[in-house]
């Protein structure tokens, strides 16, 4: 369910109709839509490759990331939900 929903998003972000209105409603950069979809593509990707990790190894039970709100690291985290993986987000540096 989770990858169908992903991947629907991923073809709306891809075709840019959302996000150009709410650049231009909101006067905002150009680059902002590029940085964007950069990562949601790399959020894709790494949910993809979780899902082949995680399905290969079914011996894995938890994650642990440092950080967690990198796309790369939300992707995998969506794939470890889906199989039920506990993630886990390290401390990093003096907080």
């Amino acid at each position: 369910m989770i990858g169908k929903i992903i991947k629907d998003v991923y073809m709306e972000i891809l075709s840019k109709k959302i996000i150009y209105k709410i650049i231009s409603e909101n006067k905002l950069n150009h680059s902002i839509l590029e940085e964007f979809i950069n990562s949601v593509k790399v959020f894709y990707i790494w949910f993809e490759h979780g899902i082949k990790i995680f399905k290969n190894n079914p011996s894995i039970k938890k994650v642990f990331f440092a950080p967690w709100y990198n796309p790369d690291s939300m992707g995998l985290i969506a794939a470890a939900k889906k199989f039920n993986i506990l993630s886990h987000d390290m401390q990093h540096g003096v907080q």
